[in-house]
């Protein structure tokens, strides 16, 4: 079986990070956890109701990849953002999610830094940048939140060369 890439391991275990913390998981639904990672080719809901907030998405926003950056590694940057939807127009209600999603995130740079592909550590740096809070009118009027982050990952440049198979 193929090992899990650097980027989907990451994004799971940003996942893992905001789901193994009970006041956030007491907060947003299971349901309300939109997963662009999963089975479903459009998780996003088509119509939404007062039981489908908080919402929370985490999608890739870009990446900045650097082949050989030094004579034997390279490196690529990937940014990622969190997107709550609150669907009330209350800050309070907003500041409690981004509170919640501030404290699941105290312990991303261990467990970023221990993760593995070709059992070699990957991420080298986290970095949050920015929180960005909008009114939104979607479905309503409401708050929308975005955590956005930076994921600096380092792979020795041997290790990215595909190995085709030489059976024959």
């Amino acid at each position: 079986m193929a090992e899990t890439d650097p980027i989907t391991q990451v994004h799971d275990a940003l996942w893992s990070l905001l789901e193994a913390h009970t006041p956030f998981t007491d907060t947003v639904r299971n349901s309300n956890r939109i997963k662009f990672t999963g089975a479903s080719r459009s998780p996003d809901k088509d119509t939404h109701s007062s039981g489908d907030y908080p919402e929370v998405r985490i999608i890739p926003v870009g990446s900045s990849p650097h082949i050989q950056r030094t004579s034997s590694s390279s490196t690529l940057v990937k940014s990622f953002a969190i997107q709550v939807s609150s669907g009330d127009q209350r800050a309070n209600i907003l500041y409690d999610l981004e509170w919640e999603i501030y404290r699941a995130m105290a312990q991303w740079a261990p467990t970023l830094q221990a993760l593995t592909w070709k059992d070699k550590t990957f991420v080298r740096l986290t970095r949050p940048t920015t929180v960005v809070t909008t009114m939104a009118t979607t479905d309503m009027v409401q708050w929308a939140d975005v955590w956005s982050c930076e994921i600096e990952m380092v792979f020795c440049t041997t290790d990215l060369e595909y190995e085709a198979s030489l059976e024959g």
